[in-house]
């Protein structure tokens, strides 16, 4: 078994835990690459699931860090867990969606952005609907990361999970970034976010 108990334990390389793991209340679990799990994995109130911020170097290198998690039986996330990625995708001008400079358009991702009154200034779609993989794109602000999860077993939701795209105190955010989920059941409370960030108008 592996316990998180405390500080920030990231994930930097692809990880296989035979068994299970458990992230305790104040820890702090960035998921930069693909993590398998044997056995459950279970989320404590006040833990925080996350991955890396995507920085301008390692998009032009085509490294994305994003959160792939696979458990072959259940999970569960407690209410009160910070499972987040908002903000952590793409700045402006390295993925397709991205806000148009002096256009006034907001980024794209599964949708097209907005066209600031002029729909050839659209930011285009990218990425698969029923299969998301890609974080969002940018512009004033950052797209929302990546989030896709595997559970064998029943996923015991009980806190949102968030993909959003970063909210700023300016105009053109970034657009929302994506949740992928496959699993034999879900039950409980937690909401699913990727909507594009929030900017001045509407924090």
């Amino acid at each position: 078994n592996l316990f998180v108990e405390g500080g920030v334990v990231p994930v930097s390389a692809p990880l296989a835990v035979g068994d299970s793991i458990e992230v305790l209340g104040g820890a702090t679990l960035p998921l930069n690459r693909p993590t398998t799990v044997g056995g459950m994995v279970v989320v404590r109130s006040g833990a925080t699931v996350n991955h890396g911020a995507n920085a301008d170097a390692d998009l032009n290198k085509g490294v994305t860090n994003s959160l792939d998690l696979a458990v072959g039986g259940d999970m569960v996330v407690e209410p009160g867990v910070a499972f987040t990625v908002r903000g952590m995708g793409a700045p402006k001008g390295l993925v397709s969606g991205s806000g148009s400079a002096g256009s006034g358009s907001g980024a794209g991702h599964g949708g097209t952005g907005s066209d600031a009154g002029s729909p050839a200034m659209m930011r285009p779609c990218y990425d698969a609907i029923k299969r998301p993989r890609m974080v969002g794109s940018g512009y004033s602000g950052k797209g929302g990361g990546a989030v896709k999860l595997t559970v064998g077993g029943t996923l015991f939701l009980d806190s949102a999970i968030d993909a959003e795209g970063a909210h700023i105190n300016a105009q053109y955010s970034g657009s929302g970034g994506s949740i992928w989920i496959t699993c034999r059941k879900l039950v409980g409370c937690g909401d699913l976010d990727a909507d594009g960030g929030r900017t001045h108008n509407n924090l």
